[in-house]
């Protein structure tokens, strides 16, 4: 693995619902993330927001799901877009229905 980066939990703030990891990167004590855990209804949430704008856990989310144990990626860590449920949710129109040229880009 030429270019893995290792990363590290050197923080760990718990309460009764929730669990805040503070991860580092090695060699890069300047560079931080926070991922909250909440084991009960089992959701995890990174500071690098990444899983909010592209719709994929981050790393420093499956370091976090590593150190909890967990043996497969929670429901709240997979979009729906990328299920094959996918087509359920998306909006049809009939053909026959529309009444704007721009319907048909929606």
């Amino acid at each position: 693995m030429k270019n893995a980066e290792l990363f590290f939990v050197v923080g760990l703030v718990s309460d009764h619902s929730m669990r805040a990891y503070t991860l580092f990167k090695f060699r890069h004590p300047n560079l931080n993330w926070e991922v909250h855990f909440c084991p009960d209804i089992v959701t995890l949430k990174c500071s690098c927001m990444m899983f909010e704008s592209i719709g994929i856990p981050c790393c420093h989310m499956v370091v976090v799901m590593k150190v909890e144990h967990l043996e497969k990626i929670p429901q709240s860590c997979i979009m729906k877009r990328w299920t094959k449920l996918a087509k359920v949710y998306t909006r049809s129109v009939p053909v026959n229905e529309t009444n704007n040229d721009m319907d048909r880009f929606v």
